[in-house]
């Protein structure tokens, strides 16, 4: 039997333009490259994105079912997939060439992403507004275009796209929506149910927040991330060991009583939190954390249902498989996934770019749903902002827990000490090579390998870790010596591989990515990279992960 997908009787690619001669007419300028034949990655994303779904529906496999949940005390619902109830439009977008905008509505039941990429015509699009679908017009808006978030092929789960909050973890321009006032909320009866991809930064990343008025210590926000795991607020932050996957998951979050629950594809987390005030809940806030803007979001939310009651775990569990149906159907295969890929790092490679797809991992598409080669790995990214070699390997059991006999592979990606040399003003070259406590020669041996060994002895089946990349201020022969430090590391790295067992990304190599002050790949702080630095240094790092 055969089919035939007609992609050019669908228009999945259009315009005349390419990259370095933009025409503005549409999606080509971003889509094909400056050779006016081959695509850029981001229009391969963007035929792989199309072509899911028009070989599912060649084949008959039938399109995501609409969401069916409970109505009762039902306060509002935003989603990329329609509410079995709804009938108007899912998002208003914002294009950013010339401001136009538009409601987008639901191709069947998913968001009709075709209208969109047709407004788009190439450009990016940013999310003014999510319609309430609960039919109590409680919309989450954005006025300002700065602060929205928004809406990319890049970031869809098996053909349906989320709102994207793309945030820098530490930037002052968040990107975040807001609700109204919600009128009969009250912070010992809410629950809120989110089908979400947390990207995982290197940071706390909220996943909302509440508040009865404009001061921090009466609201209640809920973080997750590799900084500590789950976070809950009432005054005080209460941490817990959870780590989350970077993949699609419902994350139910409960307050009643003195109690918060937190579920996370079902498996449950109860905070004793003292007393909770009853005092209603004026508003909520999904992005942004009043908190600190370290804790800014970073993930693709799919759906957010809030109900007006404190659910138990039975009520739980069947708002959770309702979006599991809609949104993540072969989720018992998700769960227990081949491969396991555990990274710890820092902020350069764990993603701290102000922008989308902002790490190493996420570029190679761990985490991002069905994309072929990677789609049996599970991922976990546990890098901190300026966490060193040192402290990693002081703290290894944080990530070393991750072992899972149960899978036939186990990788584990191990920091590299550019933050340890960042911080060390040498004397001399031999003095940053083998003189120094913080030598090159005392990272690797009193650090790097001991973290190799234990990752063994932890069971893990391959050990990777990648040379040092070149940094503003990292003199070589002269100032501070600290590029003579890497230099002599990354050495040292590439010698001993095969001998102690480890595999090396010799990202330190990249030609592009020598002069730190070239805009095309590195952030203006001259550390930090952008996506297309990413994009290279998964290219050497992936296929040594995977293999």
């Amino acid at each position: 039997m055969v089919f035939f997908v007609d992609s050019w009787a669908a228009d999945w690619e259009h315009g005349t333009g390419r990259v370095g001669a933009t025409t503005g007419d549409g999606n080509a300028d971003t889509w094909v490259g400056t050779d006016n034949v081959h695509r850029t990655d981001t229009g391969h994303n963007g035929w792989q994105m199309q072509m899911g779904p028009a070989i599912r529906s060649a084949l008959g496999i039938p399109e995501a079912p609409a969401i069916s949940i409970p109505a009762t005390n039902l306060k509002a619902v935003y989603s990329t997939t329609r509410l079995s109830t709804w009938t108007g439009s899912c998002i208003r977008v914002q294009r950013a060439s010339d401001s136009a905008q538009m409601d987008i509505g639901f191709a069947g039941n998913i968001v009709d992403k075709a209208t969109a990429d047709s407004l788009a015509a190439g450009s990016a699009l940013t999310i003014a507004k999510v319609y309430d679908q609960s039919g109590n017009g409680l919309d989450l808006v954005q006025a300002t275009d700065a602060n929205r978030p928004i809406f990319s092929p890049l970031n869809e789960w098996a053909g349906i796209r989320p709102i994207t909050f793309d945030t820098w973890p530490q930037s002052a321009v968040a990107k975040w929506l807001d609700t109204p006032v919600l009128a009969g909320l009250n912070r010992q009866a809410i629950s809120v149910y989110m089908m979400m991809v947390d990207h995982c930064p290197n940071q706390q990343n909220l996943i909302w927040e509440g508040f009865s008025d404009t001061g921090f210590a009466t609201s209640n926000s809920f973080l997750l991330g590799s900084g500590g795991g789950l976070g809950a607020n009432f005054g005080s932050l209460i941490f817990n060991t959870y780590f989350p996957r970077s993949h699609l998951q419902t994350i139910t979050t409960v307050c009643g009583g003195s109690n918060v629950r937190a579920r996370f594809d079902g498996v449950e987390r109860t905070f004793a939190t003292g007393a909770i005030s009853s005092s209603a809940i004026q508003g909520m806030r999904f992005g942004k954390s009043s908190l600190n803007n370290q804790y800014n979001s970073q993930n693709d939310v799919f759906c957010i249902a809030i109900y007006a009651q404190a659910d138990a775990a039975a009520a739980n569990l069947v708002v959770e498989n309702a979006l599991n149906a809609s949104f993540n159907p072969d989720r018992a295969g998700n769960t227990t996934w081949t491969y396991r890929l555990v990274e710890d790092g820092n902020s350069l490679m764990s993603g701290v770019g102000a922008a989308s797809l902002q790490s190493a991992g996420w570029q190679g598409g761990f985490g991002r749903g069905p994309q072929g080669d990677v789609r049996a790995w599970e991922y976990y990214n546990m890098g901190l902002a300026g966490q060193t070699l040192a402290t990693a390997y002081t703290n290894r059991a944080r990530v070393l827990g991750l072992f899972d006999a149960t899978k036939s592979k186990n990788v584990i990606h191990i920091i590299d000490p550019t933050n340890d040399i960042g911080v060390i003003t040498y004397t001399s070259t031999a003095d940053a090579q083998t003189g120094n406590a913080i030598s090159a020669q005392n990272l690797y041996n009193n650090y790097f390998l001991p973290y190799v060994q234990a990752a063994q002895a932890a069971g893990f089946t391959k050990i990777v870790t990648s040379t040092v990349l070149s940094r503003t201020n990292f003199g070589v022969g002269t100032g501070n010596f600290r590029g003579d430090c890497r230099n002599y590391y990354n050495s040292l790295l590439i010698a001993g591989a095969a001998a102690n067992g480890y595999v090396v990304a010799d990202v330190g190599a990249i030609s592009q990515l020598q002069n730190t002050a070239d805009l095309t790949y590195f952030l203006s702080d001259g550390i930090h990279l952008n996506t297309a630095g990413y994009a290279l240094v998964e290219a050497v790092r992936k296929p040594l992960e995977i293999a």
